[in-house]
């Protein structure tokens, strides 16, 4: 006698995961962190002024984050419209 809960069964192609409408947004995040992290390295290669530096990472992150807000806004927005 076999004595299984519905529940536990497992399936045999592995685990899966439903796609998210937020896939665009992480994909743009990574991107947006690995580019970072070359502006940061090659930033004395741009401009040697320390001032002038930190204006430019300070731009790049916080337009960087606009875009990624709005992104994400205009999806949540999508996302709304269809429910209602």
């Amino acid at each position: 006698m076999k004595n299984q809960d519905p529940q536990l069964k497992s399936s045999s192609k592995g685990f899966g995961v439903e796609a998210s409408p937020f896939n665009t947004v992480k994909l743009d995040l990574g991107f947006v962190i690995i580019f970072g992290i070359v502006l940061w390295l090659g930033i004395d290669f741009i401009t040697a002024s320390i001032g002038i530096q930190l204006l430019l990472l300070a731009g790049y992150g916080l337009l960087c984050a606009i875009w990624l807000v709005v992104r994400t806004r205009r999806i949540l927005k999508r996302q709304y419209s269809k429910t209602d």
